[in-house]
């Protein structure tokens, strides 16, 4: 019972950071200069932090490394995928695309490649969290054939950074990675490839017309987003170690939609319409469903 809770701790760490990247946003813009430069930043105080976490030791891993290296590169591709489909305003299907990828691929991966079981009320809540998911983003906006590919490749990126996390934790011929080595690996690489980016495209990325906040304003956004995110995805780390590849990454994104639609009621005064509301209802029989 103690790793469920832990990683259900994990999906409410994720909504703090999804409201700790919205503040940002509203005070930075969401272009793609904006989105690299909070990721460079939040990878090196991550990088930092866990050093720290990690007893000031680093173990240079050469397969801790190489999938750190592949997270990152998932991570930094979905990211800048996302702001194309941003541009067109279809949060909507990149957060459809994007959860439900981060929760089918490691479920479907589980079951064909670890002999997991293929439970029936796992596989019931399963298919109750998607429902919710397409409810809670239901959207009148017209979708180019480009974004649907864009979105499907988004889908799968997200899902290879959920197995990307399990098989760190796989006894195997190269070992377990230690969670907090592979997220201070992980923070070390994404700001390495988020500042090449950044470094590569300095002529070409531009300004929103909305004005930008002194960067100094931001900067505890960016190092709480990197304390909170760090320590959900160690914790997730944690489970995907102790529970089967088809259990942690449905309940976080279940517990993540209904803690994000708390965080965004808390901090943003939103109020969630009829459809997110049955949508939050669905997410949370999903998720016991997996408990």
């Amino acid at each position: 019972m103690q790793n469920y809770m832990l990683v259900l701790i994990a999906a409410v760490l994720l909504a703090v950071d999804f409201a700790l990247q919205k503040g940002y946003q509203q005070k930075q813009g969401t272009d793609l200069k904006a989105g690299l430069t909070f990721n460079a930043v939040v990878g090196l105080v991550t990088a930092i932090l866990f050093f720290c976490v990690n007893g000031f030791a680093v173990k240079f891993s050469l397969y801790a490394i190489i999938m750190a290296t592949c997270m990152s590169i998932c991570l930094l591709s979905y990211t800048i995928l996302g702001f194309k489909v941003l541009k067109e305003g279809n949060m909507a299907f990149y957060t459809l695309f994007l959860i439900t990828g981060g929760m089918m691929v490691p479920y479907v991966w589980g079951i064909l490649f670890l002999n997991e079981q293929l439970s029936v009320l796992r596989l019931t809540g399963l298919i109750i969290i998607v429902v919710a998911i397409i409810l809670s983003n239901c959207s009148t906006v017209k979708t180019t054939p480009k974004t649907m590919v864009l979105c499907v490749v988004i889908f799968f990126l997200n899902g290879g950074c959920s197995v990307i996390s399990k098989l760190c934790q796989i006894p195997g011929a190269y070992g377990i990675v230690e969670p907090t080595e592979f997220v201070m690996w992980t923070g070390i690489t994404r700001f390495l490839l988020c500042s090449t980016v950044l470094f590569i495209l300095r002529f070409k990325t531009h300004q929103e017309n909305a004005e930008r906040s002194d960067f100094r304003a931001v900067l505890p956004i960016i190092v709480g987003s990197a304390v909170v995110s760090g320590v959900s995805y160690m914790l997730q780390l944690i489970g995907a170690a102790n529970l089967p590849a088809t259990v942690p990454y449905p309940i976080v994104s279940g517990g993540s939609i209904i803690f994000s639609t708390i965080a965004g009621a808390i901090c943003f005064k939103e109020k969630p319409g009829i459809l997110q509301k049955i949508s939050v209802a669905l997410c949370f029989v999903g998720t016991c469903l997996f408990l």
